[in-house]
């Protein structure tokens, strides 16, 4: 299966164009959010229904740091914030005693922006800068909740170098000292044997890049992570580049899911990585996320059937080609559904009264592909339905998005074929969450096999009559010879300049040229030589 994205790549900016005149596209963080990321304060998203176990999720800021020490958390890049103390922020007795012997007295920005959140067992993701004292805002947490529940393997820091790796390492044993604590540093370069040695005596806290661990992880079955209760995610920004998405997924596997450890994310830099996966935390604390395990030949009969069981409010079914939107929309219409459909193949005027309708409800489902994963915010949405899995982990944050609006609670449902597997996977590991899933009775979601059959072959019977996969191939080609012929002009703009910077030293080249180059003389190589010695012979 190819995602649209992928034959799209180029025409980014032509479909954000028409997106644009569709609706309002909403900022990639809301001004609040943005407010407390650089103001050097928290936010706290909480989830309706605190019984069911759901978390509190802060996403914080820390300013300016000058090299690692503590600053004045009065001063923070020209904002002022309210001075705190290590007590009043909520860090135990022996641990403050720990920092006032090495001569740590107030807490940095970050440290206040992020500490009583993670002391209260929330999630946290907090941006600050390298020398900020990032590490001791996930470091206290870790050893004050350590001193209450001494047992390892406890928890668990993963860093894209080897380097932080062994810095952190020493900040959590001269920190922790007082409490005996146990750390193994886990990275390349070093003897696997010996730390697979160390691993399986369960150290209370494990720093470790993400490739050796992963290492561990598959070839030792003496590496439990399965009681882990802190999962630090520290350089985040780097951690979450493809480069360790493989190593990732194995590490998520091994470690208990999101309701029975807390997550801390700590990143210097803000990519759109970072704020997609804000988004997707921040949406976490309301939206449901779980998946059904199907045969793909029957994956539109369990949709239909999951349709009719949930029964939402307004539902988002999100699709990877033009011609499965346009086609499970003329099937859901078949079978009695309210529907619509947005796609890049749509004229304006017919995205425009479909938008309009699925906001009025006078549709209750909107079939689309990832044009609409952004910028479309319809309070009402309740249910998103990923019907083929996206390639890209931010696609699927920004589709998940969709619900959960407003302070609402929402479910995210992916539906998940055999091939679809190591997608899903991919998704988990960049989001730090497990999807749960749903159980759907096997004969219940058959019985209307037959109809829904039906209407499929209807469906693409009046597809066909409309030559839909013919046009739509004429518009994906026409794009991509404009997106050819402005590439092409770009680099030939970009070689003019190139020549009229050398047209001094391409002169001087082609005079060279013209006196003409002296020609070399042949070497008979061996050959002459082998020649000679035979002469010589004869004399």
């Amino acid at each position: 299966m190819h995602d649209e994205d992928d034959l799209w790549a180029g025409l980014g900016d032509e479909l954000d164009k028409d997106l644009a005149e569709v609706t309002a596209v909403e900022e990639e963080l809301v001004p609040e959010a943005l407010e407390a990321l650089f103001a050097g304060k928290s936010r706290v998203a909480t989830a309706p229904g605190s019984e069911d176990g759901d978390k509190d999720v802060v996403e914080a800021a820390g300013g300016e740091g000058d090299g690692g020490d503590n600053e004045d958390p009065a001063e923070e890049s020209g904002h002022v914030v309210e001075t705190a103390s290590f007590e009043s922020l909520g860090v135990c007795k022996w641990l403050r005693s720990s920092m006032a012997g090495l001569g740590i007295e107030a807490p940095t920005p970050v440290q206040v922006a992020t500490l009583p959140a993670a002391l209260a067992g929330s999630d946290v993701i907090g941006s600050a800068p390298t020398g900020s004292g990032k590490t001791l805002a996930f470091a206290l947490p870790i050893l004050d909740a350590l001193s209450r529940d001494l047992y390892g393997i406890f928890a668990l820091v993963l860093t894209p170098t080897r380097e932080l790796a062994m810095q952190i390492a020493e900040q959590f044993q001269v920190v922790g000292k007082p409490l005996g604590v146990r750390v193994t540093t886990v990275i390349g370069g070093l003897d696997m044997m010996t730390q697979a040695r160390e691993l399986a005596s369960k150290p209370h806290v494990v720093i470790a890049t993400p490739g050796r661990m992963a290492d561990h992880v598959l070839s030792s079955g003496n590496v439990s992570l399965h009681k882990v209760k802190f999962l630090v995610l520290d350089e985040a920004d780097r951690l979450l580049e493809p480069s360790f998405s493989t190593a990732l997924s194995t590490i998520m596997d091994a470690v208990p899911g999101r309701e029975q450890r807390q997550t801390l994310l700590f990143s210097a830099t803000l990519t759109p990585t970072i704020t997609d996966l804000m988004d997707n935390v921040l949406v976490d604390a309301r939206v449901t996320q779980e998946y059904v395990f199907l045969p793909a030949k029957v994956k539109e009969v369990y949709m239909v059937h999951l349709l009719r069981q949930l029964a939402p409010q307004s539902a988002m079914v999100f699709v990877a080609k033009c011609w499965t939107a346009e086609l499970l929309y003329e099937m859901l219409l078949l079978l009695g559904f309210r529907a619509v459909t947005l796609h890049a193949s749509m004229t304006q005027p017919r995205r425009l009264a479909a938008l309009g309708k699925f906001r009025a409800r006078t549709a209750d489902i909107l079939v689309a592909t990832d044009v609409a994963a952004r910028g479309l915010d319809i309070p009402t949405v309740d249910l998103v339905v990923n019907f083929d899995i996206c390639r890209n982990p931010a696609d699927y944050v920004h589709r998940i998005g969709r619900t959960a609006r407003a302070g609402r609670a929402g479910l995210a449902l992916s539906l998940i074929s055999q091939y679809d597997v190591k997608l899903i996977k991919r998704i988990e590991a960049t989001t730090a969450i497990q999807l749960s899933e749903r159980e759907v009775d096997e004969d219940a979601a058959l019985m209307n096999i037959n109809r829904v059959s039906t209407a499929m072959r209807e469906a693409k019977l009046m597809l066909m009559r409309r030559n839909f996969q013919a046009v739509d191939d004429a518009r994906k080609n026409a794009a991509y010879r404009s997106s050819s012929a402005r590439a092409r002009d770009a680099k030939s703009k970009n070689k003019n300049k190139s020549k009229s910077k050398d047209t001094g030293k391409g002169k001087s080249r082609a005079k060279g040229k013209d006196k003409g180059a002296p020609k070399r003389r042949r070497s008979h190589g061996s050959g002459s030589k082998s020649v000679s010695r035979k002469r010589k012979k004869h004399k």
